[in-house]
C-alpha cells in the first residue's frame, strides 16, 4: 500500500508496496509525485518499471483531484506551482486541466510488469475519510 498527499505525492509506503513497485527510498520528494510521473515525458520516476492500466480513467482522475486539491487548499503555493508545471510542460495535462472536468477517483486493475517475477495484477483504492480535510506533508 502507498499513502499519497492531496498533490498525489507519495509520503509512504509498505514493505510490499516497495517489492513489487521498486524502492521509491532514493527518489526526490518532486520523483515521487504521480502525476509528474503520469504527465511528464520519458521513463516514470515513481515506479521502476513499468505499470499499465486499461482505459484512460487514470488521467483525467488526477487532473479532477488536482482540481479539488486546489479548492481545498487555495494558498498552497507548492500545490500552484505543481499545476503551472504540468500546464508549461504537458499538452495533455493542459487539455484536460481545460476541460475543467471533476469526480471522483475511482479504484482501478493495474498491471505491474516486474522485472524478476513478469506481469501481476493489483488493483488500486482511493480512500479519503468524509468531513476529513486532506493534509500535506513533506
Amino acid at each position: 500500500m502507498g499513502v499519497f498527499s492531496a498533490d498525489w505525492t507519495l509520503l509512504s509506503c509498505t514493505p510490499s508496496w516497495s517489492v513489487l513497485m521498486g524502492d521509491p527510498s532514493a527518489r526526490t520528494h518532486v520523483e515521487r509525485n504521480l502525476v509528474r510521473a503520469v504527465f511528464t515525458p520519458g521513463p516514470s520516476t515513481l515506479a521502476a518499471w513499468p505499470v499499465l492500466q486499461e482505459g484512460d480513467a487514470l488521467k483525467p482522475a488526477l487532473v479532477a483531484d488536482l482540481r479539488t486539491a486546489l479548492v481545498d487548499y487555495p494558498g498552497d503555493r507548492a500545490l500552484v506551482g505543481l499545476v503551472e508545471e504540468l500546464r508549461s510542460t504537458s499538452a495533455e495535462f493542459t487539455r484536460l486541466w481545460d476541460e475543467g472536468a471533476v469526480g471522483p477517483h475511482v479504484s482501478a486493475r493495474k498491471t505491474i510488469v516486474h522485472p524478476q517475477v513478469g506481469e501481476r495484477l493489483g488493483g488500486t483504492a482511493r480512500t479519503v475519510r468524509p468531513g476529513l480535510r486532506r493534509g500535506r506533508c513533506r
